[in-house]
């Protein structure tokens, strides 16, 4: 999910190469006022919300495409010339990307952002192609906050790494069921006890502030983060800021739960 998406491109009537993995689409769109604040969640919406954007071209990247960008992704986007590309390619299919993506010499000219793309994960893999890459996210591994603090501390004494994103709501989600246990002393043969003990969220999130909306998604801060070296050389995210406070699903609405 990029969240705040406007936040990472000023002007507001670019065009942007849109490349994803998953039902993956190549797109040319252009952003109208304001931007838009969840590029993830609106794509599939992209043709009903001329409001936000405007569809203009769309193809596919198959499977058996994604370590070979070169031949398929990046000619595409040499020959469109966006003011500016989005990507969604998790794991080592963004590692390659990013990479190629640098070697095919469109880093310094067409600025790159990504969602699940960039992270703890692949940065050993990515390397120097990807300092400086902006993205957003909802925890950043050097958060000013006491859980944080601690979690971050002991991941790295016990693995020698920094934890991604993905560590970081893993162990979220265990200190949020440990708050329920804790609620009821153990007791879980009462599941509407063990569910609403778990609706409170009452534990100290790494990410910061954290509840439930109604429907049960999370009503938390996004964050700006960029790839930096650490005083030993390490890569890793450093957060710029908040970019959204108390972010929640913006379908909530549509929901029939109530609580």
């Amino acid at each position: 999910m990029i969240v705040g998406f406007d936040h990472l491109v000023e002007q507001t009537d670019e065009r942007f190469a849109i490349l994803r993995a998953e039902r993956s689409q190549y797109s040319l769109l252009r952003v109208h006022d304001g931007g838009f604040n969840c590029f993830h969640e609106r794509l599939p919406f992209l043709c009903e919300e001329q409001a936000f954007c405007a569809l203009v071209r769309r193809s596919h990247t198959r499977a058996h495409q994604l370590l070979r960008f070169q031949e398929a992704e990046l000619t595409k986007v040499r020959s469109v010339k966006p003011d500016a590309v989005c990507v969604f390619y998790p794991g080592q299919a963004g590692a390659q990307f990013m990479q190629q993506y640098a070697q095919a010499g469109l880093k310094d000219s067409i600025p790159i952002y990504s969602v699940f793309t960039v992270n703890a994960l692949t940065l050993p893999q990515i390397k120097e192609p990807a300092l400086g890459h902006l993205s957003t996210q909802e925890w950043v591994q050097d958060l000013d906050n006491e859980a944080n603090k601690r979690f971050v501390a002991d991941f790295r004494k016990k693995y020698g790494r920094y934890p991604s994103y993905y560590s970081g709501q893993h162990y979220d989600a265990a200190m949020l069921i440990n708050s329920a246990v804790v609620a009821l002393k153990g007791d879980l043969s009462n599941k509407d006890a063990v569910r609403n003990a778990l609706r409170k969220a009452d534990f100290n999130s790494v990410r910061g502030s954290f509840k439930y909306k109604h429907n049960h998604f999370p009503i938390q801060d996004f964050y700006l983060q960029e790839v930096v070296k650490d005083e030993t050389g390490e890569f890793t995210m450093k957060s710029l800021g908040v970019v959204m406070k108390d972010s929640a699903d913006p379908y909530a609405d549509k929901c029939s739960m109530k609580w």
